[in-house]
């Protein structure tokens, strides 16, 4: 977060934003394996 001085304001959200979409996306790819695993299980 050092080098986030550096940056412009519009380019630490666009870095904040990117970084809850990576989160976003493995969450629900965790979500869908947890389901097929149910899905097998019954």
């Amino acid at each position: 977060i050092g080098e986030a001085a550096k940056l412009k304001p519009i380019e630490v959200e666009l870095k904040r934003l990117e970084d809850l979409s990576v989160a976003i996306v493995s969450d629900f790819a965790r979500m869908r394996q947890n389901e097929e695993q149910m899905r097998d299980t019954n």
